[in-house]
């Protein structure tokens, strides 16, 4: 092979060394948008989104700076703890003393965990009739120290029950629950995607820069399972109790009238399904005829 013949990228310079191919870095790197992929691209909007919430930290430091002065790390505790101290102050009164405004609420809505299945499977015989005293804030006349002492003569029982395995999944409705959030889910997880997508530049390797707003608002309920969901999880808690109650006499009168104190049990009632049950669905929370879709 003549000098001629050996292709350029392959010639050295006059020290005779051999010269790699040149590479175009720029497209290796996925500068351009053509190269990026959407994993690439919603990583790059998630870092400058990062990158802008530190610059508005310390924007925002400078500012207190400059408001208050420079302060010592104890200062700076004390001007804390004064700033949220009143918050603190205002929920104590409503919900920590005993004559609060809102103490009974906490209490009552203490009492009615005790009709949770996912929680009582984990109680003691104790801790389950402290819930069951608490039940006077209700201010059911129906519940008279006779009536919370029946209920306790019926706790071993429902124990017994609520650690025994249960099928969620195989409440009437979960299926259809469980595959609507799921699909809403991979919607939403798609949709964020795109849209982080759409935030890098397709012309050029700079990120356009997301717009971040002052207030985070939250305008819908976000679950990723039924249990976080208060509506599907009361819908089966009650569908757990539907068999049970027959030999539960007590609990399932007081069950009865917690569930009705649920606005949601008031709201769907009109088109609730009976039950042959002696407990019935009427009072369901949540329970509406046809199987409830995840929202």
């Amino acid at each position: 092979m003549t000098p001629a013949e050996v292709p350029v990228e392959a010639r050295g310079g006059g020290s005779g060394r051999r010269v790699a191919p040149r590479q175009n870095y720029a497209t290796l790197a996925g500068v351009g948008g053509a190269h990026r992929t959407a994993e690439e691209a919603a990583a790059a909007a998630a870092v400058t989104v990062a990158r802008l919430a530190v610059e508005k930290a310390k924007a925002d430091r400078d500012a207190f700076i400059a408001k208050a002065g420079p302060l010592t790390a104890e200062q700076f505790e004390a001007y804390g703890r004064a700033a949220v101290q009143p918050g603190f102050e205002y929920f104590a009164k409503l919900f920590v003393a005993a004559d609060g405004e809102m103490w009974g609420l906490k209490m009552a809505y203490y009492a009615a965990t005790v009709f949770d299945a996912l929680k009582l499977c984990d109680m003691i015989v104790a801790s389950s009739s402290l819930r069951i005293d608490r039940l006077v804030h209700f201010n059911f006349p129906e519940f008279t120290p006779a009536f919370l002492a029946d209920l306790k003569a019926e706790v071993p029982q429902v124990l017994a029950h609520a650690k025994k395995p249960f099928d969620w999944t195989g409440v009437p409705g979960a299926a259809e629950y469980d595959a609507a959030l799921a699909r809403k889910n991979k919607l939403k997880q798609t949709k964020a995607a795109a849209a982080a997508a759409a935030a890098a530049s397709s012309s050029s390797s700079v990120v356009a820069a997301p717009v971040i707003p002052e207030v985070s608002e939250r305008t819908e309920e976000e679950f990723f399972d039924w249990k976080q969901d208060p509506v599907e999880r009361a819908r089966r808690l009650w569908e757990w109790w539907v068999p049970r109650v027959d030999e539960l006499r007590f609990w399932a009168k007081a069950l009865r009238l917690v569930a009705w104190c649920s606005p949601r049990a008031r709201k769907w009632s009109g088109s609730s399904r009976s039950s042959s049950s002696s407990l019935g669905r009427s009072a369901c929370p949540g329970w509406r005829k046809g199987t409830r879709r995840a929202r």
